[in-house]
């Protein structure tokens, strides 16, 4: 079996969207949409755009139901939780 260049640059380049989305969910945003977005244009803009974003603030994890919410909340508007949130 032999394996070919471009073989190879679409497993590379589907991998780099793969980590775009890995590093989206990382930051709290839609995965699929980042990796849609570096699937269809480039990964290379797909990174750009998430670095553009900016997150209002620091964000914690409900202890309750894992949802991130601002630092400055008093309750999850998630679930409704009102107890102490811990860092991610």
């Amino acid at each position: 079996m032999e394996v070919t260049v471009m073989g190879i640059v679409i497993i590379l380049y589907l991998l780099v969207c793969f980590y775009v989305m890995y590093f989206a969910n990382r930051k709290g945003k839609s995965g699929i949409a980042f990796f849609l977005l570096s699937f269809f244009s480039s990964p290379m803009l797909g990174f750009l755009v998430l670095l553009l974003i900016s997150t209002p603030g620091k964000l914690k994890k409900c202890e309750r139901c894992a949802e991130l919410v601002r630092e400055d909340a008093k309750r999850c508007r998630y679930c409704g939780n009102e107890n102490i949130f811990f860092d991610r």
